[in-house]
């Protein structure tokens, strides 16, 4: 194995370039970019190494492949998201595929495990089809000497992050505010962490000037001055996938008429259900299917942010944009786990504007609420809870520093 004494980062998905392409421009030919182009079972994942090398080649940024340089090449600092890894198949990995697409297949088919659910806080069912029958195996440890886990985003389940596997592999947690650099440090112990924001946000035009590029580039020209940003999550339950997005859209629409709509389905929703951009089209929205897509702008020329679950709720709080939360029907299995999961956006919902799927008739009203003075200052709290003071977080050319030294 070739021993390399320089930074490396693997890129596992096209949205991670806009997440670190600050870093990766601030190190400039001092950084090696790893394209994981890697089988893997996930649907999500088809097609996502390609797409990265496409948006490679059209900046003119060299890469290297994960095929090619596994266990051929080792770097003396790693950057990783932990997305990349290897799916061992066990013999327990068997059995409880066994189980889940049999007996667990039938509890979920015949609701007995929602009745489970009730009774015992858990239906029994294993996963049912949805059972992944594979175990995660991260590869970071056969690529990096000093491996450093890159955070993505604030959508964290405060049961389970960090996961137990990455207690081995990552010996520096990049962070992206106190709240996230508290969780890790009290689970594992003796690392190494450094606060570095969210440098995809970073430097951002004023909200007047995005409008105006978000404007010129979807072409939006009408006499309509007012603009709403629509990011719903991809949820990845075979039987509710996208119910965020269909439940939702006829009653979004309704602000058609005085308001520019853009929604931005999930890449990995893009991927598994092709056929939705059509039907929002249909509703009259504008559809962003950009695959490097620099987030940032369209948060900032927004006047109102739309989200359900995941890192955008987070991200609308870090750059204190208006945002309205849409939930799913009560009975949803996606919400009640994301409530048993303790999903930190779930928990910051509790002092914002949400609105249930149940009061959808009074969505104008709930609006008004998220445009209102007393929202912003929520909004504010919680980005101060979570990500602390701006100063509290390393500027990219610290970052830079920071990794710089751990080279020899």
């Amino acid at each position: 194995m070739k021993n390399i004494n320089k930074i490396a980062i693997i890129i596992a998905w096209p949205r991670e370039l806009d997440m670190y392409g600050q870093i990766i421009s601030a190190l400039e030919n001092e950084i090696v970019l790893i394209v994981d182009d890697q089988k893997y079972s996930q649907k999500q994942r088809a097609g996502s190494s390609r797409n990265i090398i496409k948006i490679l080649n059209e900046k003119k940024l060299k890469f290297e492949l994960l095929s090619e340089v596994y266990k051929y090449k080792k770097y003396k600092v790693l950057l990783s998201t932990g997305a990349s890894y290897k799916e061992i198949v066990s013999f327990k990995n068997i059995m409880q595929l066994t189980y889940s697409r049999t007996l667990g297949v039938f509890l979920q088919k015949t609701k007995i495990s929602l009745l489970l659910k009730k009774i015992f806080g858990r239906g029994f069912s294993a996963g049912g089809m949805n059972y992944h029958y594979y175990t995660n195996c991260n590869i970071e440890r056969e690529l990096g000497v000093v491996n450093v886990c890159l955070p993505m985003g604030m959508d964290l389940s405060l049961k389970s992050y960090p996961v137990e596997r990455w207690r081995k592999v990552f010996d520096i947690y990049f962070c992206h505010g106190i709240y996230d650099e508290k969780i890790i440090k009290a689970k594992f112990k003796n690392k190494e962490f450094l606060n570095i924001g969210y440098p995809r946000y970073n430097r951002l035009q004023s909200h007047h000037s995005s409008k105006k590029l978000i404007n010129k580039e979807f072409n939006i020209s009408d006499n309509k001055d007012k603009l709403i940003f629509w990011i719903p999550t991809d949820i990845k339950l075979k039987e509710e996938s996208l119910s965020n997005i269909l439940l939702w859209a006829p009653i979004v629409s309704k602000f058609n008429n005085n308001y520019n709509i853009i929604v931005r389905p999930h890449p990995k929703t893009i991927v598994t259900h092709p056929e939705i951009v059509d039907a929002l089209l249909k509703f009259g929205f504008h559809v962003d299917l950009q695959e490097d897509r620099k987030l940032g702008l369209l948060y900032q020329a927004a006047d109102l942010v739309l989200a359900d679950y995941g890192g955008s709720v987070l991200s609308a709080i870090y750059l204190q944009r208006p945002l309205l939360l849409l939930d799913l029907p009560v009975e949803n299995s996606y919400r009640v786990g994301q409530i048993r999961g303790q999903s930190l956006d779930q928990i910051a919902r509790e002092d914002l504007i949400s609105i249930n799927y149940e009061e959808k008739e009074k969505i104008s009203d709930f609006k008004e609420q998220a445009l209102s003075d007393n929202n912003m200052k929520s909004i504010k709290e919680k980005k101060y809870e979570y990500f602390g003071n701006e100063k509290d977080s390393k500027n990219i050319k610290q970052v830079v520093v920071f990794l710089k030294n751990k080279l020899d």
